[in-house]
């Protein structure tokens, strides 16, 4: 039971948390402006978006009345915003497009890498590697020796 007067205005969005001294736990949630007690804060969040709490705040809490003009003015807004989201399979779609051109250009890189070693020029090493085998093939009497 509230012992003293209730001022909306400075007991607005204010909670007082209840502590039981025996057990040092918390016994719940309390709304002065309503003197009413809640064990979970859900709960006490439910009961300040309620209409008794709103009433007892002194907000209005008349509901808005939609004409047929209005919800068919809704129901356009939210078929056009349908209408423009992505469909799950063109995204699809257009990720496999995106993997596949991925591909083919990883493809490309490794096909110029493999031609850059197979045309590089030969160096000062194999020009003696070269000469060694002309010489070793012609001892032997070999054609060829690679």
């Amino acid at each position: 039971m509230q012992t003293r007067p209730i001022n909306p205005s400075t007991a607005a969005g204010t909670s007082t948390r209840l502590v039981n001294p025996n057990t040092a736990e918390a016994a719940g949630f309390r709304c002065d402006l309503c003197a009413a007690t809640f064990t979970a804060y859900d709960a006490y969040l439910d009961h300040c978006n309620s209409r008794l709490h709103q009433r007892n705040l002194g907000t209005p809490t008349v509901e808005r009345v939609d004409d047929v003009e209005r919800i068919r003015a809704r129901l356009q807004l939210l078929r056009e915003r349908k209408a423009k989201k992505t469909d799950v399979n063109e995204v699809t779609k257009d990720m496999e497009e995106r993997l596949a051109q991925q591909k083919k250009e990883e493809e490309e890189r490794r096909r110029q890498k493999y031609d850059r070693k197979k045309n590089k020029a030969p160096q000062a090493g194999d020009q003696e590697e070269d000469e060694e085998a002309k010489l070793m093939s012609s001892i032997l009497g070999i054609s060829s020796f690679k």
